[in-house]
């Protein structure tokens, strides 16, 4: 802070310290800051009352004096990344919403004892002829099981989908085009390869469950794991960019690490910087860490299922926004598998998946987009305290003059991790940690091995400031 308004006098300090919280919203609108509000890139900016007032109140963060300015700006990006491994998973169907039960087999029974603790849902449309006990269902709407039919009924979308039976291919996809923001569809019986929306899944959090029986309370608490098996087999696709190298980088250090992990992306170059800048950790944590180029390699699928003890995946994760690449993975599946979709695939991307993937393995899908306000605060904390290692991600540093030049080398791919321009400084070209060496050497010497460190930066700013 370097000026203080006069009606905040007394709220804030000159000389304090905050992290920006860029997800703002104010009266329910979105209202980014660099995006919707001035301050992308401006070596000074103004916080007005959008930032000090907005719906989640002030968003701007204090930081501790001793926190670095390179390891507060890379809390934000890392708060996405902790916030993928940290998904509610809603357990039974949604009180007071919108259910559609869906069958095509008359003597199917489902069962929604235990199903709402919360409350039922306001509205039942029951698709089809099927047993239903523990719910009331004497106000219901009864159609026929038609995709034509369902979407006459769908109005805004279906908060709960339940289907059962032996279910086609036109079917499934239609329940899934009216699933609404964070519905669920259940799946019991016998499913279909099918097209589903996978942007839906990361942008309005749809999900998908089943199995093969049990009650709907049951069905919806199977599998709702979030974190990486602890012992596992994972798989990281788009893993050598530079959000892919920060999910490697956490799968390596969390306490519940797999034991193996296989990366993969289309860049030798950086798969190569990964592996010498992440190898060490995973061999200091007994990690066994495979780095792999669909393009290069000679039979790529054959080499991701002899990685695997039975050639199936334990954790999916995908960074590449490429529905093809959904696809390929969703047949390494194993049971109990959770395929997390990181990367912002848009509304409307269609993936042929395997829906009997479901009932039959326990799998599930997930996906999120952004961070809380709580997020960013947990992930600032962890910072703060040293549980979480901001400053690992750092490949590239520039001073203000350097803004566009880091906006070209983020496009082109040309730095593998995070770059982080420094308004305070001048005559600092972008450059890597270790080209330090010829050009500060003070802050070279106080690097963190290969990592760039606080002292570092506290070196770069007493010499060049």
């Amino acid at each position: 802070v370097v000026a203080v308004g006069k009606n905040r006098i007394g709220q804030f300090k000159i000389g304090e310290r905050y992290l920006i919280q860029p997800d703002i919203h104010v009266n329910g609108k979105q209202m980014a800051f660099g995006y919707v509000q001035r301050g992308a890139l401006a070596q000074y900016t103004y916080a007005g009352k959008n930032i000090i007032d907005g719906d989640d109140g002030c968003y701007l963060l204090p930081l501790q004096d001793k926190t670095g300015y390179g390891e507060a700006a890379l809390v934000e990006p890392w708060t996405c990344v902790e916030s993928a491994y940290n998904i509610a998973q809603r357990t039974q169907p949604k009180a007071n919403g919108s259910l559609l039960i869906v069958s095509t087999k008359e003597d199917y029974e489902i069962d929604f004892s235990e199903s709402y603790e919360n409350g039922p849902p306001a509205r039942i449309v029951i698709a089809g002829s099927v047993q239903i006990i523990g719910i009331d269902i004497s106000d219901a709407k009864i159609i026929s099981a038609t995709p034509a039919e369902i979407k006459a009924e769908a109005m805004n979308g279906f908060d709960d989908i339940i289907i059962s039976g032996k279910i086609d291919s036109e079917l499934a996809e239609c329940c899934d085009e009216n699933l609404a923001q964070y519905g669920i569809m259940c799946m019991v019986g016998e499913m279909p390869t099918a097209k589903i929306d996978i942007g839906s899944i990361h942008y309005k959090d749809t999900r998908h469950v089943g199995a093969i029986f049990g009650t709907v309370a049951e069905i919806y608490n199977n599998n709702t794991r979030k974190d990486f098996k602890k012992g596992g087999t994972a798989w990281m696709i788009g893993a050598a960019g530079p959000m892919g190298q920060m999910h490697v980088q956490r799968a390596l250090e969390i306490h519940n690490a797999p034991a193996k992990i296989i990366c993969s992306d289309v860049s030798d170059e950086r798969l190569a910087y990964m592996k010498k800048r992440l190898g060490p950790i995973a061999k200091s944590n007994n990690i066994e860490l495979t780095c792999l180029n669909p393009m290069t390699c000679d039979n790529f699928e054959k080499q991701i299922r002899d990685f695997s003890e039975n050639g199936l995946y334990d954790d999916i994760v995908i960074m590449a926004p490429i529905a093809p690449l959904v696809e390929q993975a969703a047949r390494f599946m194993g049971k109990g598998c959770v395929m997390n979709i990181f990367a912002g695939v848009p509304l409307g991307t269609i993936a042929t998946i395997p829906l009997n993937e479901f009932p039959t393995k326990n799998a599930r899908i997930i996906g999120s987009s952004g961070s809380s306000m709580e997020a960013i605060k947990d992930a600032l904390n962890k910072t703060e305290s040293g549980c979480l290692k901001t400053n690992k991600s750092l490949v590239g540093i520039g001073d203000i003059y350097q803004a566009w030049e880091g906006i070209k080398a983020v496009k082109e791919g040309t730095y593998p991790g995070k770059i982080v321009i420094y308004p305070h400084l001048k005559n600092i070209p972008l450059q890597q940690p270790e080209d330090l060496e010829k050009s500060c050497q003070e802050a070279f010497n106080a690097l963190d091995g290969a990592f760039w460190s606080n002292k570092a930066e506290e070196e770069l700013f007493e010499q060049k400031l």
